[in-house]
């Protein structure tokens, strides 16, 4: 993939369109939306060949709204961060079959510390975090009478987004093979 976006910048580099110093935010941006289309069609995939296209939707909506403004875990390598997309998509639809209220308690008071008690970040940053967490809160709190399974898999990507910001918080630094030093 990496390859792939350096071939693409090079070529508007050749082209005029973009200058030797725009080069690597260039490619960064490239690889994002291509890596984001890709995961975003397979989770789509998945969910029409299991005819949970809604649930699908709902999930990625969630997951996108929480990984944008709040830290966590990034992967290695693309296929590493497919992999477990896709992983914590289906883990969510798995959980979300249950349908129990004690289970989505349990899921969000363990999320809640992650989003709660952050270290090393920006004020800011913390605050809309804990803002994302508690509207989230008030969804699930809105739609679970109505539609306990879409409450379900809002509750669980903000479990797996918490586990993804304490998996960052205790030590597992690495950084994205996509992300340039200048991004950082």
């Amino acid at each position: 993939m990496k390859r792939f976006c350096e071939k693409i910048s090079r070529f508007l580099l050749d082209v005029d369109n973009v200058t030797e110093d725009e080069i690597d935010e260039v490619r960064f941006g490239i690889e994002l939306i291509l890596t984001q289309m890709i995961l975003f069609f397979l989770l789509l995939a998945i969910g029409i060949f299991r005819n949970m296209v809604l649930e699908t939707i709902i999930f990625i909506i969630a997951l996108v709204g929480l990984r944008t403004f709040v830290d966590g875990y990034h992967a290695d390598s693309f296929y590493r961060c497919m992999f477990l997309t896709t992983l914590l998509y289906l883990g969510t639809l798995y959980f979300a079959d249950f349908e129990n209220s004690y289970l989505l308690i349990m899921a969000i008071l363990i999320a809640a510390k992650a989003f709660m008690w952050q270290e090393n970040h920006e004020a800011r940053n913390v605050k809309i975090s804990k803002l994302i967490f508690w509207g989230c809160l008030a969804v699930i709190g809105l739609i679970y009478p109505i539609e306990p399974r879409l409450s379900m898999i809002i509750g669980f990507t903000l479990f797996f987004t918490g586990v993804s910001m304490e998996v960052k918080k205790h030590g597992y630094k690495e950084k994205s093979s996509f992300i340039s030093e200048k991004s950082i």
